[in-house]
């Protein structure tokens, strides 16, 4: 008979089963089979990509430890994270091999992994067994928008440049940036990236006399792509401009070094960058003490100024500090210049005219013969 004999064996395990044959004469044929029965399902891990969350390229790495009676092995893509597979009902099962390279399908986002594992007696197991292996594959660099130095100020005095960055990455998200001195990213770490409104980091340059710096920025994302590089420069000036010499004289043209009034004029107020250096004038500052505080800022850079002095005691020397700050901010050293405050004028209190008669005086008389008269002056206060 070609009709198959349902004969139960016991638990899991290796048996000898004989089939014995007679015939109507009485000859027999035995026939013995060695049979394992494994009705156990194999056992094994799964980690995909080595572990990591992030893939850069669409084929990744999967490694496997199994049980040494898998033979056979199916990795398959899901489309959600708890989608389940029924791993008896599978036709692509290829040998065991416990690293091996599976490609993603195409565009970047979460990707869903699970394998099959099958052994010779055909028991299968799923892995993972609760929920599938997620990996996100991101093949896009992170779009660089902006960097802005010193809130877009054209020129700075200050070597520590405050920098304003806007990146966006729409899959792993942007993690780490480098800013680096010059315009090709050639240089710099890597810092920790945040898109907070108030992240604003700080980028020292060395110190310049008045000349154009650049910073360059390059982002990456989560995955390990890195963005094309941008830049910006802005004028860097530490060196102020020097002071020249000016005059300072009263209002009323009085004779130099005193004024009877406290309004004063300054004339040939100029400044001049060093010999090797570069600026320009933004204003001048006008002040009665050293240390500018107060202060009187001019509207321009003229070389004459009128100015009204604000302590007004009268018969004492004034002093008068003038220092131009540049477009970029930086004071000059001052120049100081005196000027005597005196609006008081000298008291007349008699007058007296005499003769001569040779080199002796011989009377005081109103009337003289001839035209030799001493005249005698009486007052009080500078003349």
């Amino acid at each position: 008979t070609d009709e198959p004999i349902d004969f139960e064996l016991g638990s899991d395990d290796s048996y000898h089963v004989s089939v014995c044959f007679y015939d109507a004469a009485g000859n027999t044929h035995r026939v013995t089979k060695n049979v394992t029965v494994d009705t156990t399902k194999p056992s094994g891990n799964m980690e995909l990509n080595r572990g990591e969350r992030f893939a850069t390229q669409s084929s990744v790495m999967v490694n496997l430890s199994t049980s040494a009676d898998v033979i056979e092995m199916a990795i398959l893509e899901v489309d959600t994270l708890e989608q389940t597979v029924d791993c008896d009902a599978r036709a692509d099962y290829r040998a065991i091999n416990l690293s091996d390279w599976h490609d993603l399908s195409e565009g970047d986002g979460v990707k869903y992994l699970r394998t099959c594992l099958r052994d010779a007696a055909g028991n299968t197991r799923l892995l993972p067994s609760d929920a599938a292996y997620e990996v996100i594959l991101d093949q896009t660099k992170p779009q660089a928008q902006a960097i802005v130095l010193n809130t877009g100020r054209h020129i700075t005095n200050d070597t520590t440049l405050a920098v304003s960055l806007q990146a966006v990455d729409a899959t792993s998200g942007v993690t780490h940036f480098k800013l680096s001195a010059g315009e090709n990213c050639n240089m710099g770490t890597w810092q920790e990236w945040s898109s907070g409104g108030d992240f604003l980091p700080q980028f020292r340059v060395a110190p310049v006399d008045h000349d154009m710096r650049s910073v360059s920025v390059r982002f990456r994302d989560a995955a390990g792509n890195k963005s094309d590089c941008i830049s910006d420069e802005i004028l860097v000036d530490t060196a102020p401009l020097q002071m020249d010499i000016f005059e300072l004289q009263g209002d009323e043209g009085n004779r130099p070094g005193f004024s009877n009034t406290e309004r004063l004029r300054l004339s040939g107020v100029q400044a001049t960058a060093p010999s090797d250096g570069g600026g320009t004038c933004a204003h001048f500052e006008i002040s009665e003490n050293r240390y500018f505080a107060p202060a009187e800022a001019t509207d321009d850079c003229d070389s004459n100024h009128a100015y009204t002095l604000k302590d007004r005691t009268n018969n004492q020397m004034k002093s008068l500090f003038v220092r131009v700050v540049d477009s970029a901010g930086n004071f000059s050293e001052p120049v100081e210049q005196q000027i005597y405050l005196d609006y008081t004028g000298p008291e007349l209190r008699s007058a007296t005219i005499e003769r001569e008669n040779g080199a002796n005086v011989v009377a005081r008389v109103p009337f003289a013969h001839k035209r030799d008269l001493r005249v005698y002056l009486e007052y009080a206060g500078e003349p």
